[in-house]
């Protein structure tokens, strides 16, 4: 499949970025879905205003394996390196590096 499927245009991508804010329900969209417009061309344009800590947030409140996904590919776009190490979701950015435990075990694994 082509990942420039839903976004073949920069004018696209900023109207789902428009669309896309802190205040938005992540969980309204598949997490499919969310993964192809991150690897789409304008995949940074189109969640530019959306906190990855809301990305954050959403994994683990669905403790959904494929919203896992998806915080790798914000991590991507943003520049953030994530690694689970002991249980622990590990964040690297321009900060310090943090440190989330993972409570759900499907989400550790």
């Amino acid at each position: 499949m082509n990942k420039d499927h839903y976004v073949i245009s920069k004018v696209v991508a900023e109207a789902i970025s428009n669309m896309v804010t802190s205040s938005f329900n992540l969980t309204e969209l598949d997490p499919q879905l969310i993964s192809d417009l991150c690897l789409s061309k304008h995949g940074s344009i189109c969640f530019k205003h959306l906190p990855f800590e809301k990305v954050i947030d959403t994994c683990f409140e669905v403790e959904n394996m494929d919203y896992l996904s998806v915080l790798y590919l914000f991590a991507l776009l943003q520049g953030i390196a994530v690694k689970v190490h002991e249980n622990k979701l590990v964040i690297y950015n321009a900060k310090e590096p943090f440190e989330i435990a993972i409570r759900s075990v499907e989400l550790g694994q």
